[in-house]
């Protein structure tokens, strides 16, 4: 079963999720991997027969440390909680009788903010660095563009982009989308 962080089965933000739990079974456990730090949204639909008094929403950090905890008030609730980029475990608990449930996770990415850019100029084939916060880690979705010319991004964190400035690039703003 997967009741431990370590055997957290992985799960896809926005596709939902649904499981039984009962039996000796009481508790399930899903490890999510947001690339971007933001708002974690979770929604959970009991079964009509389900007492929500008998249930608790977690998440918890990969070390297990509980990060948030709800009682869902009714069949249908929602738990949000900010997170940074990186694996999450989320999970349903029950401590009465058998539960049925569909849990479903968002993620509501948080603001970019550009701090610093080095260096402010430079031609094509320089490598310059953007930092902030914010920032996707994933290299496959994250844009840098020199006067509407994009870069080609060499590596992301949550706090900086290394892009190296395309042959094409004009004077222009920069523009970040990550």
């Amino acid at each position: 079963p997967n009741d431990t962080v370590a055997a957290a089965v992985p799960a896809t933000l926005a596709r939902p999720v649904s499981g039984q739990l009962g039996g000796g079974d009481l508790r399930d456990l899903y490890r999510l991997g947001p690339k971007v730090g933001g708002t974690l949204s979770l929604s959970v639909v009991l079964s009509p027969e389900t007492d929500p008094a008998s249930v608790r929403l977690v998440v918890l950090s990969v070390s297990g440390a509980e990060l948030a905890s709800l009682r869902p008030p009714t069949r249908n609730a929602r738990l949000q909680v900010p997170v940074g980029a990186g694996d999450v475990v989320v999970g349903i608990e029950s401590s009465g009788p058998p539960v049925g449930y569909v849990l479903t996770s968002r993620l509501i990415q948080g603001p970019i903010s550009v701090t610093a850019v080095t260096p402010t100029a430079g031609g094509p084939g320089t490598l310059v660095r953007i930092t902030g916060t914010g920032f996707t880690t994933d290299a496959a979705v994250t844009r840098v563009l020199f006067g509407g010319a994009v870069g080609r991004v060499e590596s992301v964190s949550p706090t900086s982009i290394d892009v190296t400035v395309p042959s094409t690039a004009v004077d222009g703003p920069l523009t970040v989308v990550s």
